[in-house]
């Protein structure tokens, strides 16, 4: 997650943000993993066009100028290794199933954070992800789903 202070330096000088005028669709991005990465890219300075089941944006968005929302239903679509990041699905899991259970097959002792699949979004939003095609990242503690 950015620091506040970090998020000043990075408002102050917009243009050298790292994405600005970069655009980026973030689906599912009214809570969650979607949420997460739409906030990063934001502070990292890009445009962000962000979807959800519901028609009206994140309260944490409406104010930015950056943020356009969409209503889009993509509730047929398979997320991979989604229990394995830490959100309200995978809480409901916890609650089930128990944290040590989950864990189990982890490489490290916790579960993946939402931040840490942001990570990786804004690295292939930036200039430093250019020739990044048809490639696959697994942010999964270290543990693969059979």
């Amino acid at each position: 997650m950015v620091k506040p202070a970090q998020m000043c330096l990075f408002t102050a000088n917009r243009k050298k943000m790292p994405l600005h005028n970069r655009s980026v669709l973030v689906t599912g991005s009214s809570r969650g993993i979607g949420k997460v990465i739409a906030s990063q890219l934001l502070t990292m300075g890009a445009k962000v066009i962000g979807t959800s089941r519901t028609p009206e944006p994140p309260s944490d968005f409406r104010n930015s100028g950056n943020y356009q929302h969409k209503k889009l239903d993509l509730a047929d679509i398979t997320q991979l290794n989604q229990f394995l990041v830490e959100t309200d699905m995978a809480r409901q899991s916890v609650s089930v199933y128990g944290e040590d259970y989950l864990k189990k097959g982890l490489s490290f002792d916790q579960l993946t954070q939402p931040a840490d699949v942001a990570e990786i979004v804004i690295f292939l939003a930036s200039e430093k992800g250019r020739h990044m095609t048809g490639s696959t990242f697994h942010v999964n503690g270290g543990s693969y789903l059979n």
